[in-house]
């Protein structure tokens, strides 16, 4: 018996997303749309839309509960099938915050899978199993991201920290005291928060570089291109070669780009990037030749 009602819940949940894709379809409901249509030119009309959306899904699930198809006990907060907002112990911040990392995330990724929703809506069955790839991607490039993370860390900031730990090596060495060649552990730490520290502050422009400028990245894109890139960096950080991550990953994402052909790779933004790799070569050296001057004339007696 619970078998069956189980499966007659999950048959009513996918008749439901049919029936919301084809009202998406012919309202253009969208969340991000509704917010952009107060700020830009006031229009509150997708926003009255969202706010009745949630009425009746409210309205649903009490009218279900009512008709004993699914169980709400608002005297526990085990019961799974509660919604946040009659769970006993709803946690406000909680949901805020969710609701604000999902914002960004909507806002960075300029948009949702609400496309493939209406596709869904108007009948098109690749989009089904196009949304169902989008969502474990999206997903798994929790983990890719991570990898990223790690394979940065591993590569990229060991390169900036090996100067410091080099001159922190030599100092000992032209006082004659005794040291070892292992980085001490302050040394490390400088450049976790200096990495973050940049991640925070500046960070969002690379991002955005890589992220929208190049090509079109999807969940699943973005996924391939960050594992492929993470495989690559810890690689190399193995085999003790000095790599870029961020050079890696653009060049996951403009292969990703050219599977679907050269035209879906923004060419502008590729040379514009190329251009930058070719000139900080130079300027890099430049500025650590005077830097080195103006020391040596400073502190050389």
């Amino acid at each position: 018996m619970e078998i069956v009602t189980f499966q007659n819940i999950l048959i009513g949940c996918f008749l439901i997303t049919f029936i919301l894709g084809f009202v998406v379809f012919k309202t253009n409901f969208c969340t991000m749309g509704a917010v952009s249509d107060v700020v830009n030119i006031g229009d509150y009309a997708r926003m009255k839309a969202w706010f009745f959306a949630i009425a009746l899904s409210i309205f649903g699930v009490a009218i279900l509960n009512y008709l004993n198809l699914i169980q709400i006990n608002l005297a526990t907060s085990s019961q799974s099938s509660n919604p946040p907002y009659l769970n006993p112990n709803f946690v406000f911040l909680r949901h805020i915050l969710g609701g604000i990392f999902f914002g960004i995330g909507m806002t960075l990724a300029s948009g949702c899978g609400n496309r493939t929703l209406v596709r869904i809506g108007g009948g098109n069955i690749k989009s089904i199993f196009v949304f169902i790839t989008m969502g474990y991607a999206a997903y798994l490039m929790i983990f890719t991201s991570c990898a990223v993370a790690f394979a940065h860390g591993s590569n990229d900031v060991a390169n900036a920290i090996g100067p410091l730990a080099a001159v922190y090596q030599a100092s000992y060495e032209l006082l004659g005291q005794p040291y070892n060649y292992e980085t001490p552990l302050w040394i490390l730490l400088l450049g976790a928060v200096g990495i973050v520290i940049g991640l925070a502050t500046l960070g969002y422009r690379v991002m955005k570089t890589i992220g929208e400028r190049i090509v079109t990245l999807t969940p699943s894109k973005g996924f391939s291109a960050q594992l492929s890139a993470a495989l690559t960096v810890v690689l190399a950080s193995q085999l003790n070669m000095p790599v870029s991550t961020t050079h890696t990953l653009v060049g996951a994402v403009i292969g990703i780009g050219l599977v679907e052909g050269i035209k879906s790779v923004n060419l502008a933004s590729v040379r514009t990037i190329f251009v930058s790799w070719v000139v900080t070569l130079p300027i890099g050296a430049a500025l650590s030749i005077i830097f080195l001057e103006l020391f040596m004339n400073l502190f050389t007696y």
